[in-house]
């Protein structure tokens, strides 16, 4: 009776699908062949189904789940030993520095619609949310393999939000040229009719214009042309109480731009845990 016991160390690779990363769970077939020994000369036996873990050392970064063996043949007449393992992915990393950053990040973001436009910082605050993204979703393609089939969800909620804050920041600028515009200029009707409703406003009462003085109301007109039309809304005439202007308009944009972009935020960052967890 002879043993042999020879000893070696490996290195492989697999095949991993990091579509749930970083919750994922992995499956690795490792198959050793003795080439040049076909089944007549040799047999292989598994003297245990699990692998024994004797002389393992647990890992920072995977969570070995399952280890068993099997014994088989290729292509009919080669045997073969297999070694099954099942690694489980520890995410607490990734969801303390990435994912967690990135929903706070999401929410920032959304700030940028409650800040006031006369402060001139919206536009510098919305473009460093932008790049901030950017450079997380570049730390994160770092991180994982390099490849496209399959894409990690993770990836498509970092370009969402990426997505999102392209989309805030181009409202944000369109909203101040909204609310720097010319109050000479007149609102268009429909326009003005919409901020009425979004804002329960009443419309104007006809009868009551009807009962002013002409050259009074030239003169109201000239006086708060004059002064942009700054004055307190107690003391505008009935006429121009209701008037809807365009810092009115950017106020309103900013309460839907502010509700859609929450609303966005938050569909996507429950699809996201939905789909992972």
């Amino acid at each position: 009776m002879a043993v042999w016991a020879p000893g070696d160390v490996m290195t492989t690779t697999c095949n991993i699908d990091i579509t749930y990363y970083p919750f994922d769970t992995q499956t690795c077939d490792v198959t050793f062949i003795p080439w040049g020994s076909m089944i007549s000369e040799m047999n292989l036996h598994v003297a245990q189904k699990e692998v024994s873990r004797r002389l393992f050392t647990e890992n920072g970064e995977w969570a070995l789940q399952k280890a068993t063996t099997a014994t088989g043949l290729f292509d009919g007449i080669y045997p073969t030993y297999s070694v099954v393992l099942e690694l489980k992915r520890r995410p607490t990393f990734v969801v303390v520095n990435v994912i967690l950053p990135v929903l706070f990040m999401g929410f920032l973001n959304v700030l940028v619609f409650f800040l006031p436009a006369k402060s001139g910082e919206r536009v510098s605050f919305a473009m460093t949310v932008l790049l901030a993204f950017a450079v997380f979703l570049t730390l994160v393609g770092d991180n994982m393999p390099k490849t496209s089939k399959p894409i990690s969800a993770l990836c498509y909620f970092l370009l969402n939000n990426l997505i999102l804050s392209s989309l805030i920041m181009t409202a944000t600028i369109v909203n101040l040229n909204i609310y720097h515009k010319d109050d000479n200029i007149s609102v268009p009707q429909w326009l003005a009719t919409i901020v009425r409703t979004l804002n329960c406003m009443q419309r104007p009462k006809r009868t009551k214009v009807g009962n002013l003085d002409e050259r009074d109301r030239k003169a109201d007109n000239k006086k708060m042309k004059s002064e942009n039309l700054e004055a307190d809304p107690d003391d505008l005439p009935v006429y121009l109480k209701d008037r809807i202007t365009w810092c009115d308009i950017s106020k309103t944009l900013d309460f839907v731009f502010g509700a859609v972009s929450i609303l966005w935020h938050l569909i996507t960052a429950v699809a996201f845990f939905i789909l992972v967890v």
